[in-house]
């Protein structure tokens, strides 16, 4: 099955499930004709039970149900693909709810006329209905709709061909179905669909198997369709037998429920199952069990389909070339009749058999109406398809350079799809952290607000007592003039209080925004470069992409120190972090904690030595050493590359003495001045363009305190950097 073909089946599928959703009902006060109609629809699967049952009750039924009933019938006639139909029935519907403000039953029809508009080509009309009914909802009418509302919407963005807007919308209605289990599996299942024609398989098959947990504790769980579409997740990634079982309880399922529409699309997928596994009689059983269900199915599509399938059966399996083009005709015929996209199908195989038989003037006339219909649509997977089948063409026709034309073009459209594959996953990832980025600086305000009200409340508080104080001092001359004293250097120290605290806030705020900043930075990278290698790989570009892996390695180890040095910060701040001092080993932590280094010295051409007598046995808090000492290396390979990192330690009676001694770049003597204070990031990127938040080197100062010792810095630029630490022998 090709893309296209795969993206238009599903579209059938997410019509199949939605339309069994949509004919479930909550129970108001209504007539008894209507709870009637209602527990006839919700207990069924199959979509010409559901039709005969709504035609008869539309004349015994009135008001706002009837609505529905139209609704349902609209719907009933998309998934048929009857244009005028489906636009009739939604059209009365939505105006007999307008006439009786029936906002549920409104935005139920305004919502299928948009599907209507979107299947039919009227792109521009859909997004129009489609704002129509968010003006609705804005409005505080039928808030219950919201769900439906972001459903349809990326079913829409699906049908347009934009899978990551369709998924952000999936996303969306799940927030609002989420006390709706039968909705909420709905949502998964068409979130899995979305990622298979994304061509992530991984996610579908998490998403598809969400909404099967989901649906087996439902009475009416409508698990068939969601089993095909596991099953087909399998077959592409050519998990064949795990796909063979899924099909065959999908089409236990669909049996049991009657539901024949679903029958047929799995008896077809089957098909092609079983030719793919060398099962030859299997898979031409598979395909006379689908010409027998398509004498009572209603959809005309998939008639359509079941007639080119038997045609590919009858080619390759069984070399009967007047049978494959007997139904490769029939099929064509009938979706003649149908839209465009219904044709492509047909008309393509038709013009491939064609040259394949040498049948070339036949084959120019039906290629002709497929350029015309490749044309149509701005999709580059039918142009490319389109362009391969005209090179064949004219090779067989002995235009050797024009068949060489239509196959660069073939290239350069497949080309075009990956790169287009990669700025749209890239956009998309970047719309999720905007949206996550949103929501964090809105929690944010709303923890300032609270803490300013707090504040506020504390300081009238003691404004009031300070007032109290005042006028009870007020008595005496001179204990008035003490208290006033008193009361002044009071306000005075708050002042100070408030201003430190104001300050010291200011500089967590900076940090972490160039944290947030840094992080994305480091993140972005790996978001977008699976579609990317993947591209250079399949090119056979291996030194770019040794290139990206190094990036990529850089990349996490950066990230790995950031976060740990988050987290040590953080512990610090909340006065969690104890000193515990215990005996260590010298030689045995060092070897230890360079090794962690030695990758990325290796990368940078850099050697790290250890001097001076590294045999001793100290009392420290190990913990604190090694934060010291890791950060202070991973500062100094930042910044040298092709050089030497010394690491000198001695011990004396009184101290431990210890220099990290680099070649690098070295440090201006005005950033030195500022190396350990949070918040002034040292704005200078390591020599491959590492960049830091600070806080690294915040920390080592801080544990330095903690431990009583020292650390000094000299630095000569382009020359190199020496951090000289000294602690008491006994230091804890």
């Amino acid at each position: 099955m090709t893309l296209k073909e795969a993206r238009v089946f599903f579209r059938s599928v997410c019509l199949l499930i939605s339309f069994i959703s949509f004919c479930s009902f909550d129970l108001e006060d209504v007539s008894q004709e209507c709870i009637e109609w209602r527990e006839i629809i919700d207990s069924s699967n199959n979509v010409v039970v559901i039709e005969n049952r709504t035609r008869e009750y539309l004349p015994i039924i009135s008001g706002a149900c009837q609505a529905e009933l139209l609704n349902t019938l609209g719907n009933f006639y998309l998934m048929k693909n009857n244009q005028d139909s489906s636009f009739y029935y939604y059209n009365k519907g939505i105006d007999l709810a307008d006439s009786l403000q029936a906002w549920e039953q409104l935005v139920t029809g305004l919502n299928g006329r948009a599907k209507c508009q979107s299947r039919f080509g009227f792109k521009d009309e859909a997004k129009a209905t489609f704002a129509e009914v968010k003006t609705i909802l804005d409005q505080g009418h039928a808030q219950a709709s919201w769900g439906s509302y972001y459903r349809d919407m990326s079913l829409f963005y699906n049908e347009s061909f934009d899978y990551y807007s369709a998924i952000l919308y999936a996303d969306s209605a799940l927030v609002h179905v989420k006390n709706d289990a039968k909705e909420t599996a709905l949502q998964h299942h068409n979130k899995g669909v979305y990622y298979i024609n994304l061509g992530d398989y991984h996610k579908a098959i998490s998403q598809i198997i969400s909404a099967i947990e989901v649906s087996q504790n439902l009475p009416n769980g409508n698990l068939s369709p969601m089993y095909y579409t596991l099953g087909y997740t399998y077959f592409e990634t050519e998990q064949y037998e795990a796909s063979k079982k899924a099909f065959e309880k999908s089409l236990s399922l669909a049996q049991k429920d009657n539901y024949l529409e679903l029958a047929l699309m799995v008896a077809l997928k089957q098909a092609n199952l079983y030719k793919v596994m060398g099962e030859k009689e299997k898979a031409l059983e598979a395909s006379n069990y689908a010409l027998e269900l398509i004498k009572q199915s209603v959809n005309q599509h998939e008639i359509a389909k079941t007639y080119l399938v038997r045609g590919m059966m009858m080619e390759e399996l069984l070399e009967n070339d007047d049978q494959a083009l007997f139904f490769y005709k029939k099929s064509y015929d009938l979706a003649k009749q149908l839209t465009s996209k219904s044709r492509h199908s047909p008309t393509q195989q038709l013009a491939k058999f064609y040259i394949k038989k040498y049948q070339l003037a036949d084959a120019k006339i039906i290629l002709d109406e497929l350029i015309e219909l490749t044309n149509q649509f701005d999709q580059p997977e039918l142009k490319s398809s389109t362009q391969k089948i005209l090179s064949e063409y004219y090779e067989k026709l002995g235009q050797p350079q024009k068949a060489l034309k239509h196959y660069k073009a073939f290239h350069t459209l497949n080309d075009s799809i990956n790169n287009k594959e990669v700025r749209k996953q890239t956009t998309y990832f970047e719309r999720q952290f905007d949206t996550k980025q949103k929501e964090i600086d809105i929690l944010q305000l709303n923890e300032a607000n609270r803490k300013h009200k707090q504040e506020t409340v504390e300081a009238k508080s003691l404004q009031r007592k300070y007032l109290l104080s005042a006028l009870c001092l007020g008595a005496l001359f001179i204990l008035g003039l003490y208290g006033s004293f008193v009361l002044n250097k009071q306000k005075k120290s708050l002042k100070k209080a408030h201003e430190k605290l104001s300050e010291s806030n200011k500089i967590k705020n900076r940090l972490f925004s160039i944290i947030a900043h840094d992080v994305r930075g480091l993140i972005v990278p790996f978001q977008r470069t699976g579609k990317i290698l993947g591209y250079h790989i399949d090119k056979g570009n291996s030194d770019r992409v040794k290139q990206i892996s190094n990036e990529l390695e850089n990349n996490a180890n950066q990230l790995s120190d950031m976060f740990d040095n988050l987290l040590k910060w953080s512990i610090d701040q909340m006065e969690g972090y104890e000193t515990k001092v215990e005996e260590m080993r010298v030689k045995e932590e060092l070897e230890s904690i360079v090794s962690t280094f030695q990758e990325i010295a290796h990368y940078k051409s850099t050697e790290i030595q250890l001097l001076g007598n590294l045999n001793d046995t100290i009392l420290i808090d190990k913990n604190a050493f090694h934060i010291i000492l890791r950060n202070l290396i991973g500062n100094a390979l930042k910044y040298t590359e092709d050089g030497i990192v010394k690491i000198d330690w001695k011990k004396t009676p009184e101290l431990l003495e210890l220099q990290v001694i680099d070649s690098g770049t070295g440090i201006d003597e005005k950033q030195i001045e500022k190396l350990f204070k949070l918040g002034n990031k040292v704005q200078k990127l390591g020599t491959k363009g590492e960049k830091g938040t600070g806080l690294g080197l915040h920390l080592v100062h801080q544990f330095i305190d903690k431990l009583s010792g020292q650390i000094s810095v000299q630095s000569e630029l382009n020359k190199g950097t020496t951090f000289s630490l000294k602690f008491p022998s006994y230091a804890a």
